[in-house]
């Protein structure tokens, strides 16, 4: 279900007609709002938005068994084209500065078009919001160890067909993931030098999971950012753009796929990741070849939860087990996830050797999923891989 806002009235009208006209009512709803703002520009008051007003008009609008409570309401994404302009002079000036006419003609509303500040102010405004702003409106992801549903994508439950001897299953009845507010927030731009600003936003709140990309049409170019401030992760053909220019390239984010070269055959290869995986301890894996890439081999997911594998994760358990041994009660911590990742491994015969592909999927601390990934590639690289 995709839920839409509309200050004007015209064109909350149109919306509701194009939706009827299309039969969508079924699947898109469009709620009427009023412009709100301060001295920090525009407030969105997204808990509100998703998880109280909109809900009770979508409900009361279309007269169906939508989800009344915010608990059940799931928000993937939002999505948004902001107000370009500060001014209604800005536009004279942007149009009066371009070599070419353009080829059609701007119908957009000045309440579409204009805001203070411009769009830099209006979705730096979001992102701010989107951090400090946050209230619990999602649902809870579970993983139940007897139940396979696949859930959030490539991340899947860990129980049935996992390869895991006994004494490596997990010992909990579920595992939970919570998110405050929309996953992933999107938003358009019209000048590169927006995402310039924007992205400093992103470093001044220290939000460092976000995506730039751009769009192309004939002559016309614009960009698009997003973000996330929990620890869902994207695929770097998604979040980074593949042939950036040098002032771009420069704003990319970092990349979530690592890759290694695994000086190993095919025969071997296989069997020995199952084996480093199973060494790991506090890690679950569950083989993922219904997602598996042309041209690889096999595909895992990897559900861990603390790191075991380090020197220092070594000498702290250590410690644990002095303290067990003199009676001191240890705490087992939380059982979810710290991070979660794809493994995928690649034949690459002309180089007698296999490319190990790691794809950060979920988590937050982006040192512990390098130092996992580069523990496993180590492993593999030594005589045995174990």
């Amino acid at each position: 279900m995709f839920s839409a806002t509309e200050l004007d009235d015209l064109s909350y009208a149109h919306a509701q007609r194009n939706i009827r006209a299309n039969r969508l009512s079924d699947r898109i709803y469009v709620v009427r709002v009023e412009a709100d703002t301060n001295e920090d520009g525009p407030r969105f008051e997204f808990d509100r938005l998703f998880g109280g007003r909109m809900i009770e008009r979508i409900t009361s609008e279309s007269g169906s068994d939508t989800p009344t409570t915010k608990d059940e309401i799931e928000i993937q994404f939002t999505m948004c084209n902001p107000p370009f302009y500060s001014s209604a002079a800005e536009i004279t000036d942007s149009e009066a500065r371009k070599e070419r006419s353009p080829f059609g003609v701007c119908t957009g509303a000045p309440v579409e078009m204009i805001t203070p500040g411009g769009e830099v102010h209006f979705v730096s405004a979001m992102v701010r919001e989107s951090v400090y702003g946050r209230k619990e409106v999602g649902v809870n992801h579970t993983w139940d160890n007897d139940d396979d549903d696949e859930k959030m994508g490539k991340i899947r439950r860990i129980g049935k067909g996992t390869t895991l001897p006994a004494d490596k299953q997990p010992t909990t009845s579920s595992r939970k993931f919570s998110y405050l507010g929309p996953r992933w927030y999107t938003s358009m731009l019209g000048q590169m030098g927006s995402v310039v600003e924007v992205v400093r936003v992103f470093k001044e709140l220290g939000i460092t999971n976000y995506a730039i990309t751009e769009f192309v049409q004939g002559q016309t170019r614009r960009w698009a950012v997003g973000w996330c401030v929990d620890g869902w992760r994207l695929s770097d053909n998604i979040a980074r753009i593949a042939n950036p220019n040098p002032t771009l390239q420069r704003l990319l984010p970092p990349r979530n796929t690592l890759k290694f070269d695994i000086v190993m055959g095919e025969n071997d290869a296989l069997g020995c990741l199952e084996k480093v995986l199973r060494s790991v301890e506090d890690a679950t894996f569950t083989p993922d070849d219904g997602a598996n890439p042309e041209g690889s081999l096999s595909s895992y997911v990897v559900s861990v939860t603390c790191d075991t594998w380090s020197r220092g994760a070594r000498r702290k358990r250590k410690r644990q087990q002095e303290k067990a041994a003199n009676g001191n009660v240890v705490s087992e911590g939380d059982c979810s996830p710290e991070f979660v990742c794809s493994i995928v491994l690649r034949s690459e015969p002309d180089r007698n050797r296999i490319q190990m592909d790691v794809q950060w999927l979920y988590g937050k601390e982006r040192s512990l999923f390098e130092s996992f990934a580069s523990h496993v590639a180590r492993k593999l690289n030594s005589d045995d891989g174990g």
